[in-house]
């Protein structure tokens, strides 16, 4: 039988001592009760070739009943490329299981002509229990009743009396709510359960304007929820290596409500692991304290004292954190305080440390995609082993941390509500991942290093010299190869020009010697770019671009067929080579700023004559390999192209062709975002599996998103046209609005002229970089850094 327990896929990627990438993949699981394990079955999957398997080097720990330490118990050094995907072995006694799984397959490909999606499967999806290509799962059987009852200890029911509640702190307002104690402040609510040690709500506002009432915790309760996939939330995590639910009651005596304070007393997690726990609210804000009991040494899988367990339906939480413990068995989910919480459409808040010893408490950070759950856990007293694990000691651990409201803007933005709830949206930090992610939840795209790099470089204070830490975290990651959404073998001709310019924009005030350590690698990114060039322009040879091939595309708007020589790759590559130059020059590298300044130029000459259509006048898409121009009104194309690629005297033009353009064709409001094109694009110029079912008006063909509306909004603001006011003003009134930065699922981040969503993810931290436009315009930001 399969087990049914509830697992923890953690998967990352690691890099070789000559820096190349490779693949580690770690899945592990606790189950509920000692099992005999005698299997497990893999999904199918391909390789860099497309019918091979990734998989090809497996080894197998595990924990025996009553044991603490990791044994390696299987393993297989070669497996086969076609390898059956149920894989037996001799019953092993297990509390745990650990599989560690390694791609031997340099990470390079050329795209093949058919069956693209299962040509590029991600690595990473392939141990996370649901996968598009079949499951991942345990063959277990229960051990005896006998061997079990010595393990796990049931919990004992009481019923639980009333508890009188005493008047609260000033400017906290306390009720009970059906089985909870409820307090808030005006700008944070947070539930407590008088049953058991959870919390049952957790939300804020950044503006204390009501939002606090939704709740961003995940329950039972949500849609989409099922027991399977929902932990004792946002409540204690065991500490030991088997995974055991919180008491699903505990007696009176443990409990105490007080005010604006509640407190569960000397709860029993495990054998010898007691937890003390309180929360506290005061008007300005939530105060934690932990302390952990261990009265023998150990050593745990996880060992979160308390766990806050988000509902990605209702908005996608990101963990702005530095990482403490990289490339190691999949804990780069592991954080240093002090940590930002941010919820796209509700804010941020500031978590701290007040009291504590900072070597020995964490953040620690995962996700579950297929149970739209995210989560991160507080680690007390720990000490992190090399293999990811940790060790508790004997004793009391204790921490005190306080969240606060915290201000993630530019400074002159303080007056513009959606600007202080939205902005650090752009910022999908995802700890457990690659960095900066397209939506916290899923893989980084790495074509969008410039944008994370520009935001971070508007952003003021403290919380902008995070966010350049994060993202410099980051792009040193894509310099090495790290894995994510437009890796080179993709065929994204928009990927090293990206990177180059985030590294330009972030060498400014970068800490010495940043620049001259990433060099190296980013001087490799400036010669692919020229080495890709033709007559001057970015040529792409993955992707023709003509009509009919239906494959995928060159650049950021996937599921058209740019190809060939992409009037948007082209403008980004102008950007990021004359970045280059820029960095090269203050690096003393004279040969390579020469190179790429007059590699620059180059391109600025031939991308007019190249791009621009003879009778409509606009900058075409791309041009395809058998000449033909494929023009269809884009507004983020001719937006990016007018930065400096225009002729002047064409400019104005140009803008104001395409906004009378936009008008005629019933895309007038600007609420929900803005088209990416204004004409249909025909079905033979789209990805398979779009275009023939999605029709004129949905997702990239003329959906409207706030996606790449960036390069509009500022192309109308540097060319003084009189509309760009209002639009700006129905962006603006769109994001206070929450039209922008949905959940999960919601799909949302496209949507038909009557505002029905029409994407595929919900949230895009695309969309948010259109604020820097409306700040640019207005001038509360300096504009791009371009030389």
């Amino acid at each position: 039988m399969s087990s049914s327990a509830w697992s923890v896929k953690r998967s990352l990627w690691r890099f070789a001592d000559d820096g190349g990438a490779g693949v580690a993949l770690v899945h592990t699981h606790r189950f509920s009760a000692p099992v005999k394990l005698s299997g497990f079955e893999l999904p199918r999957c391909w390789d860099s070739t497309g019918n091979e398997r990734f998989l090809r080097s497996l080894r197998l720990m595990v924990i025996a009943p009553g044991g603490s330490e990791w044994n390696e118990v299987w393993s297989n050094e070669d497996l086969p490329a076609r390898a059956p995907s149920t894989i037996r072995f001799q019953i092993i006694p297990a509390l745990a299981a650990r599989l560690e799984a390694w791609r031997i397959h340099p990470p390079a490909r050329q795209p093949r002509a058919s069956s693209l999606r299962e040509d590029t499967v991600e690595p990473l999806s392939i141990l996370d229990g649901n996968s598009a290509h079949g499951i991942f799962r345990w063959i277990t059987e229960p051990m005896e009743d006998a061997a079990r009852s010595s393990v796990i200890v049931p919990w004992q029911a009481t019923v639980l009396p009333e508890i009188e509640i005493v008047p609260p702190s000033p400017g906290v307002a306390v009720f009970r709510h059906g089985d909870s104690v409820v307090m808030d402040n005006g700008w944070l609510r947070i539930g407590c359960s008088l049953e058991r040690p959870r919390l049952t709500h957790l939300g804020w506002d950044q503006l204390g304007a009501g939002r606090q009432l939704d709740n961003l915790l995940a329950s039972p309760e949500f849609p989409g929820s099922t027991m399977r996939h929902w932990t004792a939330g946002n409540g204690p995590v065991v500490v030991t290596p088997l995974w055991r639910s919180a008491p699903s009651r505990v007696s009176a005596d443990k409990i105490q409500a007080s005010g604006s304070r509640v407190t569960w007393k000397k709860v029993h997690l495990a054998d010898g692991i007691a937890l003390d726990a309180s929360f506290a609210l005061s008007s300005t804000s939530l105060e934690i304290e932990l302390t952990l009991s261990v009265s023998n040494e150990l050593i745990a899988v996880d060992a979160e004292a308390w766990r806050l367990n988000w509902n990605l339906q209702r908005t996608l939480v990101s963990h702005l954190a530095e990482i403490h413990q990289p490339f190691v068995n999949g804990r780069r989910g592991r954080c240093r305080f002090p940590a930002i919480l941010h919820a796209p459409n509700y804010g941020s808040v500031r978590v701290e440390v007040e009291t504590g010893d900072p070597t020995r408490n964490f953040l620690i950070v995962d996700s579950n995609l297929a149970a739209c759950q995210s989560w991160c856990g507080i680690e007390v007293g720990v000490e992190p082993l090399a293999n990811g694990d940790v060790r508790l000691q004997r004793g009391d651990h204790h921490i005190r941390l306080t969240l606060r409201r915290c201000e993630v803007v530019p400074a002159g933005a303080a007056d513009l509500p959606a600007v202080r709830r939205s902005w650090a949206s752009g910022f999908a930090f995802q700890p457990e991942g690659v960095g900066m992610s397209c939506t916290a939840v899923h893989s980084l795209a790495w074509f969008q290093m410039h944008q994370f790099a520009d935001h971070a470089r508007a952003t003021d204070g403290p919380s902008g010299e995070l966010m350049r830490s994060l993202t410099r975290y980051t792009l040193e990651l894509g310099l090495r190869g790290a894995p994510g959404y437009g890796s080179q073998h993709w065929g994204f001709a928009d990927t090293d020009s990206s990177i180059s310019i985030a590294a330009g924009v972030l060498a400014e005030d970068a800490p010495a010697g940043w620049a001259e350590t990433i060099w190296p690698r980013l001087r490799e990114a400036g010669q692919r770019i020229r080495a890709s060039q033709r007559e001057g322009l970015v040529t792409c040879t993955a992707y023709t671009g003509n009509r009919g091939e239906r494959r995928w595309s060159t650049n950021w708007w996937d599921t058209i067929c740019f190809g060939h020589q992409d009037a948007y790759a082209n403008a980004l590559a102008w950007r990021g080579l004359k970045m280059l130059a820029r960095v090269a020059s203050r690096l003393g590298d004279r040969t390579e700023a020469d190179a790429c300044a007059n590699a620059a130029a180059q391109l600025k000459q031939a991308y007019w004559p190249a791009f621009r259509h003879p009778e409509s006048g606009l900058v075409s898409g791309w041009r395809s390999a058998d000449g033909e121009l494929h023009d269809y009104s884009f507004l983020f194309i001719n937006g990016i192209a007018v930065y400096g690629l225009v002729p002047h005297n064409s400019k104005i033009a140009l803008v104001h062709r395409i906004e009378e353009e936009r008008m005629k064709t019933g895309f007038s409001s600007a609420r929900f975002g803005l088209p990416g094109n204004l004409r249909p694009i025909p079905a033979a110029e789209c990805a398979r599996g779009h275009g023939d079912e999605d029709g004129f008006g949905r997702f990239q063909n003329g959906g409207i998103t706030a996606c790449m509306a960036y390069h509009w909004v500022r192309a109308m603001g540097m060319t003084g046209c009189a509309g760009v006011r209002g639009i700006e003003d129905e962006l603006l009134a769109g994001f206070e609005d929450r039209l922008f930065g949905c959940g999960i699922n919601d799909y949302s981040e496209f949507r038909c002229r009557d505002g029905v969503p029409c994407g595929i993810v919900g949230m895009l931290t695309d969309q948010f970089y259109v604020l820097l436009a409306i700040l640019q315009n207005r001038g509360m930001v300096p504009p791009l850094l371009l030389e």
